[in-house]
C-alpha cells in the first residue's frame, strides 16, 4: 500500500500547514484509539493535552511497532520515516493553553497485528508516567458492521477535513457529546477520503436545540440527538456538505421524485447489477444508499457504494 507521506509544510485536506515556532511542553497526555479496524486497515483518532505553559505550535511524535503505516490524515499534517510518525498542527488549530487539547485522525495499513504505538511526545517532551505526564491512554473498538471501510487499500485520496467546536469550559454532557461526535466524524471522514477525491473543510458543532442533525453546503454540520452521533448519520451530513440536496443543480435534475441524470443512475445499476434500476430523490435526499436511516445499512459495502453515488451525483450537477 502506498503511504501518504505529507511534509509540515504540506497540504492535508486542502488546508496549508505552514512551519511555525513551537514552544516546548512541560507535560500531556494523549488518548489514541482505534475506532474503526477492518482486515488490513483501521482508522484512529489522537488527542493530545497540554498539561503545562500555553504552546504556540505543536508537534505530537509516536513510534508503530508492528510495521503501521498512514495512508491518509485529517486536522494535522502528517509524515512517516519508517516506524517513526510525527503529526503537527495546520496553523488554526497550533495554539494550546494549558489543560487544551487537540485532535485529529488518520487511516492507517497494517499487517500481522495492529498494537498501539508508543514513545508518544508533545514538542519533543515525552508523555510518560507520573503526575504531570501520564501515559498514553490507548483504546480499541470493536469494529462493527456500519463502522468498517472496505477494501483495506484506498482507491481514492481524499481531503476531507473537519473542525469541532468546543466549549472553553464544557459541562460532562458537552464532553460526552464532544467524544461521540468525533468517533462517528473519524469514521465518516475516513470512509469518504478512502472512497472518493473530494476536497472538503467541515465544521462540526453540537448543538442541544437541533432535533436531529443536519448539514450545510457551506461546510457546515450540526449534532443534536445523541442518536444521531454515529457513522452512518455522519456520512449522510456529510453528502449535504458537498452537495446533495444542497446545491442549486439538485432540483433540476429530480423529476417525479427520479434521479434524471446519467452518471448517478447508472452507477446505481453497476452497483446493484439491476439495469431498470431506479435512483428516488425528493427536494434533499436520494435512495437507495442515502444513509437516510441507520437501516440502509447492511455491510460497509453500503458505506462504499454510498461514497461512488455521491460522486456520481456530483458529476451529474456539474461539481
Amino acid at each position: 500500500m502506498a503511504i501518504l507521506a505529507v511534509a509540515v509544510t504540506g497540504v492535508v485536506g486542502g488546508i496549508l500547514a505552514t512551519e511555525r515556532g513551537a514552544s516546548a511542553a512541560t507535560g500531556c497526555s494523549v488518548d489514541y484509539a482505534v475506532t474503526s479496524q477492518w482486515a488490513g486497515g483501521f482508522v484512529a483518532s489522537v488527542s493530545v493535552t497540554n498539561l503545562g505553559s500555553a504552546v504556540t505550535g505543536w508537534t505530537v511524535a509516536w513510534s508503530f511497532g508492528a510495521g503501521q503505516e498512514v495512508v491518509s490524515a485529517w486536522n494535522a499534517a502528517v509524515s512517516q520515516s519508517g516506524a517513526q510518525v510525527t503529526a503537527s498542527d495546520l496553523g488554526y488549530n497550533g495554539d494550546l493553553g494549558d489543560s487544551a487539547s487537540a485532535s485529529f485522525g488518520f487511516q492507517g495499513a497494517w499487517t500481522g497485528t495492529n498494537p498501539a504505538p508508543a514513545g508518544f511526545t508533545l514538542n519533543g517532551v515525552a508523555c510518560a508516567d507520573g503526575a504531570a505526564t501520564p501515559s498514553a491512554t490507548i483504546t480499541t473498538l470493536a469494529p462493527s458492521v456500519s463502522t468498517s471501510p472496505a477494501p483495506a487499500e484506498c482507491p481514492a485520496a481524499g481531503h476531507i477535513t473537519y473542525t469541532l467546536s468546543r466549549a472553553t469550559n464544557p459541562t460532562a454532557a458537552q464532553t460526552a457529546a464532544y467524544d461521540l461526535i468525533t468517533t462517528a466524524m473519524d469514521q465518516a471522514v475516513g470512509v469518504y477520503n478512502c472512497h472518493t477525491n473530494i476536497t472538503k473543510a467541515l465544521y462540526v458543532s453540537y448543538d442541544p436545540s437541533v432535533a436531529t442533525a443536519d448539514g450545510n453546503q457551506n461546510g457546515s454540520i450540526r449534532f443534536g440527538a445523541t442518536s444521531t452521533m454515529q457513522q452512518i448519520t455522519a456520512m449522510h451530513e456529510i453528502g449535504h456538505t458537498v452537495g446533495v440536496g444542497a446545491s442549486t443543480a439538485w432540483s433540476s435534475l429530480v423529476v417525479d421524485g427520479v434521479w434524471t441524470g446519467a452518471n448517478a443512475t447508472g452507477r446505481l445499476r453497476a452497483i446493484t447489477g439491476d439495469q431498470s434500476a431506479i435512483l428516488h430523490a425528493d427536494a434533499i435526499h436520494f435512495w437507495p444508499y442515502g444513509l437516510n436511516y441507520t437501516s440502509e445499512v447492511s455491510s460497509s459495502a453500503d458505506l462504499v457504494a454510498h461514497c461512488a453515488i455521491v460522486v456520481a451525483l456530483r458529476q451529474d450537477m456539474g461539481m
